[in-house]
């Protein structure tokens, strides 16, 4: 991790596929954030936070290892909204986050919940493909680490107990085989106050 961004991705080169990894320039990006501004095109990594809405939790800041991060939809590409059903294990929910590796996302609590709970994994729509870690932290301690997840293995259920947390980080990293086809889901995301 570099700082204050994203977790850097593990691997540099041309996927397969063509695609690039993100763009490094995350001064870019923060400046942009600033200005309210969606970040450069070559710089899918941070994007500026929304207000939050009454009663809801106050999202501080969203990286991602390829696009942006989804709400109540897989990774799908480079492109905002252009995810499919997140889905695990031929199980699709109609809620989360759709992120990619090497990604996070901060919220800030402020010490108003009680319990995160979700349903992690590879997105099927990479199929057997895939492989990622995901950790949960609270405060910077590390609450939850599920180990390497891959595109054929099932769906994880994650219950942390986050009493007192005052910013509760989701991260995704990469298996250790590169992040191409790291459509990481975290579906059914939700806090209890």
């Amino acid at each position: 991790m570099s700082g204050k961004g994203c977790p850097e991705p593990r691997q540099t080169t041309m996927s397969p596929l063509g695609r690039r990894p993100p763009c490094p320039d995350r001064r870019a990006c923060r400046q942009a954030a600033r200005a309210g501004r969606s970040s450069p095109p070559c710089s899918p990594c941070c994007r500026p936070p929304r207000s939050p809405s009454p009663g809801q939790p106050d999202v501080r800041r969203r990286c991602n290892g390829w696009g942006p991060v989804e709400r109540d939809m897989s990774n799908g590409e480079r492109d905002p909204a252009d995810g499919g059903p997140l889905t695990l294990a031929g199980t699709v929910y109609d809620k989360g986050l759709g992120t990619h590796a090497a990604g996070e996302v901060v919220v800030g609590l402020d010490g108003g919940y009680r319990r995160f709970a979700a349903v992690v994994g590879v997105d099927d729509e990479v199929g057997a493909k895939g492989t990622v870690v995901f950790e949960v932290l609270g405060d910077g301690r590390t609450l939850l680490t599920t180990g390497v997840l891959g595109g054929a293995g099932p769906a994880f259920p994650v219950d942390v107990d986050v009493t007192g947390v005052r910013q509760l980080t989701l991260r995704v990293l990469d298996g250790g085989d590169g992040v191409d086809s790291d459509h990481a889901d975290w579906a059914d995301a939700r806090l209890v106050p």
